[in-house]
């Protein structure tokens, strides 16, 4: 605002100023853009606050203590957090001895176990882990396929397989191309030998359907055969979340296994056909389109 819009406004809301009252009105407004200016040169310079523990310390951590590492370097950071993202355009970043030492585009240039490890054994300690709150979001709508809890209603489903290091596990999934990423249960991942805990998981908290969840990212491959017997398979992070039974993402669909977001379709590109009246999905690689 202006400061003959400040005065005029004054006048209108108090009557007429004299010349002392002018002058004050401009004093306060010459001490408020100075104080203004300076914040904002503050925040332009402001230095990250926290040191990093190392690896073998995070390890030691519970779940609950390895989550708090992380956002309570969120909260004494956030708006350094915040330009950092938005500087590197980034949905992640790593953060060691104050500096960003890692960062990607997207969820899925998120490092595996062996590319985390070599970098705590590089810098001999575990980074601070910052994501930008939209790689969570979901914009989730009610279609067709599996039935929910609404009536008359049911979501697109998608047979998929999830495969691991050292196994492999068919199911359907619901499909949900307002979801960007990919969700699932941490503990049914587990215990069927797709993902495994442990090492340097980063435990996180956010919230869907305005319910909290926990979760951490794993990486597996989801592989898609389409009526012709054609297979694609691409690897992708999962999110992987804890409680799945009591979590929001069963809210709508208390059967949901699996959300398929379209991150993974985008990479696998399948022709999908979504039959509203029979209810079914088709899935075709031959009929791709050349580029």
């Amino acid at each position: 605002m202006s400061t003959d819009t400040l005065i005029q406004q004054i006048r209108e809301e108090f009557g007429s100023l004299d010349a002392r009252g002018e002058q004050l009105v401009l004093a306060t407004m010459k001490i408020m853009r100075r104080d203004e200016s300076f914040a904002a040169g503050r925040h332009s310079d402001e230095t990250f606050v926290g040191l990093n523990i190392t690896l073998e310390e995070y390890e030691r951590l519970s779940e609950d203590g390895k989550r708090e590492y992380h956002d309570q370097a969120e909260r004494d950071n956030q708006h350094w957090v915040e330009l950092q993202l938005r500087r590197l355009s980034a949905d992640w970043i790593m953060v060691v001895d104050g500096k960003v030492v890692m960062s990607g585009a997207t969820l899925k240039q998120y490092p595996e176990d062996d590319v985390l490890l070599a970098l705590c054994r590089k810098t001999g300690k575990f980074p601070f882990v910052f994501f930008d709150s939209r790689v969570f979001a979901i914009e989730e709508s009610v279609t067709a396929w599996h039935e929910t809890r609404r009536s008359d209603d049911a979501y697109p489903a998608l047979p998929i397989t999830l495969v691991g290091l050292t196994a492999r596990q068919s199911m359907e999934a619901d499909l949900d191309i307002g979801s960007v990423n990919c969700y699932g249960s941490r503990d049914r991942l587990i215990e069927k030998g797709i993902i495994h805990s442990g090492f340097g998981e980063v435990v996180r908290a956010s919230s869907h359907l305005g319910r909290s969840y926990v979760c951490v990212t794993r990486f597996a491959s989801i592989e898609l055969v389409d009526e012709n017997g054609i297979t694609h398979q691409c690897r992708m992070p999962i999110i992987c979340v804890k409680d799945w039974g009591n979590s929001p993402f069963v809210s709508i669909n208390p059967s949901r296994q699996f959300l398929m977001g379209r991150s993974a379709l985008l990479e696998l590109r399948p022709l999908l056909l979504l039959d509203f009246w029979a209810r079914t999905t088709r899935v075709s690689f031959a009929a791709q389109r050349q580029h």
